[in-house]
């Protein structure tokens, strides 16, 4: 029979007791979630205190595209956040997160970007003074944004091992995982499309726009490959997501690295520098 749920949702340990998780996994959940919200501070605070400013002209579509774009990306980083479901003790999971926590997962990586960059660029509209690096950064980051979405649904959604692992468990204890894993990884996509038709300025260069995209997104690739790589030393050989399980050598790392690359950099990116190359033709930017 399953327990009665109580308490107050996500937020509240006593809710994730009702799914029978113990003491330790609710204390684990708990560090987690502080990892999640410093990594998010941290980041953020980075980025405005190295950052140079420029002075925007008002523009009242753009703010009102810009918060609903910062509601999205925080109800998406929240779910995320407090919504996941705790991890068992002696799991792969478990493993991969006891050294920085989620920012091991390219999903919390994913949404503390489009965090930091929906609320600097709504400020920055609010405001009328715009980071410089917020729209400079910007097709990168809606690249980032958009890869989430496919590559969760290519690697997990319709992943077997995934689904048998992280997914059907909680299922069947009557948690709404699934729910809670669309949330935290569809909207990601709709809200890029939003920023850089709707919200971003128009771009000076095209080719300027994506050498600096192209640039940073393989610099971040290579830092993934290398997090992923140096935490897995640390923790034993454990990896964020099951397909890594098979790479046995570098030649299988390199490969992988080479793929992700050419997808991102050849059918991602290409994409959003397309809605940007038509926002500016089509005066939306």
């Amino acid at each position: 029979k399953k327990p009665r749920q109580r308490g107050g949702m996500i937020f509240d340990a006593r809710y994730w007791r009702t799914f029978g998780c113990s003491e330790a996994e609710v204390a684990f959940k708990r560090r987690l979630t502080l990892l999640s919200v410093f990594g998010l501070v941290g980041l953020a605070f980075t980025l405005t205190s190295t950052a140079s400013w420029t002075t925007l002209e008002f523009s009242g579509r753009r703010l009102a595209f810009a918060s609903v774009n910062l509601m999205a990306t925080s109800v998406a980083w929240v779910v995320d956040t407090f919504g996941s479901p705790p991890v068992e003790k002696g799991t792969g999971p478990y493993e991969v997160s006891r050294t920085i926590g989620p920012l091991a997962y390219f999903t919390k990586q994913a949404l503390t970007a489009q965090q930091i960059h929906s609320a600097a660029t709504f400020c920055g509209e609010l405001t009328t003074t715009h980071l410089t690096e917020t729209h400079a950064l910007a097709s990168a980051v809606a690249t980032v944004a958009l890869s989430l979405t496919l590559l969760f649904l290519k690697l997990n959604w319709f992943e077997e091992t995934w689904r048998d692992e992280a997914l059907r468990p909680w299922l069947k204890r009557g948690l709404p995982a699934d729910v809670i894993f669309l949330t935290s990884h569809l909207v990601s996509a709709p809200v890029a499309v939003v920023d850089i038709m709707l919200v971003q300025r128009r771009r000076s260069s095209f080719y300027a726009d994506a050498s600096t995209s192209a640039l940073v997104l393989t610099f971040y690739g290579l830092f993934f490959v290398g997090l992923t790589l140096a935490n897995a030393k640390l923790t034993g050989g454990f990896f964020p997501y099951p397909f890594m399980r098979q790479f046995r050598t570098p030649a299988h790392w390199l490969l992988f690295t080479t793929v992700v690359l050419a997808f991102v950099l050849g059918v991602v990116l290409p994409i959003v520098l397309a809605l940007g190359a038509i926002a500016n033709a089509g005066g939306l930017a």
